[in-house]
This record gives C-alpha cells, structure tokens and sequence, in this order.
C-alpha cells in the first residue's frame, strides 16, 4: 500500500508538472506517530485539579526562604574587618589636639560665656572633636556636616520642644527628643551631612533652659554656632601641621 501510494505521488508530479517531492514512508514513522496520538489523547483527557494545594507549598516556601536570608543576614556581611590593635605614631597628635581643643572649649565656656549666662560647651562636641582630630577624612568631621549638621539640630530641638511645651513635663521633653532625632537622621542623609553627635545636640537644645527672651534660639548661636566653629578652625590649624596626614578639610 505504501508503495502504491509512492507510485501515485510521482506519476502526479509528472503530469501535473508541480515541484511535489516524494518522501518515503516506513513502519517506524507510522508507530511513532500512533504513540504521540496516544500520549496526547492522555494529557487531553487528564482531569483539570481546581484545588490550590500548589499554591500553598510555593507561598511556604517563600516565607521560609525570605526568614533563612533574614537569618543568613543576622550574621554581618563577613567581611574582614580592621586589625584589633594597630599601633602608630599618629596616636600622639591625636591626642594632644583633641586635649588642646577640648580645653579651649572649656576655657571660653567658663570664663567667657558663662558669666553672660551663656555657654560654649556641650556633651555633644567630644565626639565631634574625636572625628576631627582622629578621623579627619570622615564624611562627618568636614565642615559641612559639622557646621550644618549640628546648626540644624539645634533648630529642631528647640522647635519640637516648643511644640510640646504644653504637654506635662517630664513627658513633653522625652517625646520632643524622640521627634527631634526621627526627623533629624533623614534631613541629615539626604544632605550627606554624617554627624552622629548632632543628634545629642538635638536632645540638648530640648532640654536647654530658656534663660533669654528669644524663645531659646540663642542657643542656636552660643553654644552651638561658637562651639563648632572652634572646633573647626582649630582642627584646621592643628592637623595640618602634620606632614603624614592628608590635608583638613577634605572638602569644603
């Protein structure tokens, strides 16, 4: 039978003179076209499962995967941190210039300001001065953070602390700090402004005694506008003096 229908094929391409290309037939195509027919007949009849038993193994899965990472995370990134102890002559200008700046702070507060009720000296500044005379290439102890970083959070301490003047205290203070610091730390990331201690002088300038008639802002000028600037200027005459460190301020 085959072969009769072979016969037909050619004698239909000679006369009718259409490009017809005869393709020989076997028993071999023939089963495994008879088992691909079975096979889709099978997947066609295959009952359609309408239960969402799939889902709930993937949805599983998924949260065990997203809390193993959580866990993974837990850890730290492993990297190498740096060595315990590293000794160095560096430690020495280190401190005398953080002894030097932290008494002229001290000198102006008592003998300067404090006789006018004023004040240059806050909590704060010690660790402003520790990156300025140690870590002088931090992104927090260049002059724009320090300066408007911690000019920024005076500001806001003093007017959250307004905002919760009414409340009864001790309760008043403790929500103006905590306000203070949550908007302080995003303003502060946004403008690049890395300065970890000015969210100390955000709880100060709250808790500040209004001692003047200006609502408290003066303590925006005294102690945090002059007590920065000492800081600054004499980081800037003090590190330069050394050859081996890289030149203060690194950016403006």
């Amino acid at each position: 039978m085959l072969r009769n229908d072979s016969e037909e094929m050619q004698e239909g391409q000679q006369g009718g003179g259409g490009n017809v290309v005869s393709m020989p037939f076997s028993r071999d195509d023939d089963d495994t076209g008879t088992a691909m027919e079975a096979i889709g007949e099978e997947f066609v009849n295959a009952p359609v499962s309408t239960s969402s038993s799939t889902v709930g193994p993937r949805e599983e899965s998924a949260s065990s995967c997203f809390f193993l990472v959580y866990l993974r995370r837990l850890r730290g990134a492993g990297e190498k941190g740096p060595p315990f102890f590293a000794p160095s002559v560096d430690f020495i200008p280190t401190f005398l210039f953080s002894t030097v700046i932290m008494l002229t702070l001290g000198v102006a507060d008592v003998y300067g300001f404090e006789p006018h009720g004023l004040q240059a000296y806050l909590p704060a500044f010690a660790a402003s001065c520790a990156l300025t005379a140690c870590f002088t290439t931090a992104p927090g102890a260049q002059p724009q953070a320090l300066l408007g970083s911690h000019l920024l959070a005076a500001l806001v301490g003093l007017s959250f602390a307004h905002a919760t003047h009414s409340l009864e205290q001790p309760l008043g203070h403790l929500l103006a700090s905590v306000f203070a610091v949550a908007f302080l730390a995003p303003v502060c990331h946004i403008f690049g402004w890395f300065q970890p201690s000015s969210a100390a002088t955000a709880v100060s300038a709250v808790f500040y005694e209004h001692g003047q008639k200006d609502g408290g802002y003066i303590f925006v000028i005294f102690p945090v506008l002059i007590g920065v600037s000492i800081i600054f200027v004499l980081s800037w005459l003090l590190n330069n003096l050394i050859p081996w460190r890289p030149p203060y301020p690194v950016w403006l």
